[in-house]
């Protein structure tokens, strides 16, 4: 983890998650926190097999459904103003349509 000072909103905790999961459901990224945004800022995730992935702030969507055919891989590159937001107190949250094996790591910042 580390400090990141932001141009609209103070400062902010980045934390690096490890994601791997393999079966067809919602996958907590980072639980909420009360009081606080999670932004997702960058990504590396490799998938085993076709899939479709959605982020969610909770149970809402917040991208579009991403499909990837079998041994795709994707990089979202740094983005400070964030790719995602979760709703304040919410968690960051991945589906994955099927039970496919899903590998990579999340980089996200958590603040106000």
């Amino acid at each position: 983890m580390g400090i990141a000072t932001l141009p609209y909103s103070g400062t902010c905790d980045i934390r690096r998650i490890p994601f791997g999961q393999s079966t067809a459901a919602d996958h907590a990224v980072l639980a909420g926190i009360t009081g606080k945004r999670i932004r997702l800022v960058a990504a590396f995730l490799k998938c085993e097999g076709s899939v479709s992935l959605t982020f969610k702030s909770g149970s809402t969507a917040i991208s579009g459904v991403m499909p990837w055919a079998d041994d795709d891989a994707f990089v979202l590159p740094e983005c400070e103003a964030g790719w995602h937001e979760t709703g304040v107190g919410e968690a960051l949250n991945l589906t994955l349509s099927a039970a496919v094996a899903v590998n990579g790591t999340i980089v996200v910042m958590v603040g106000e």
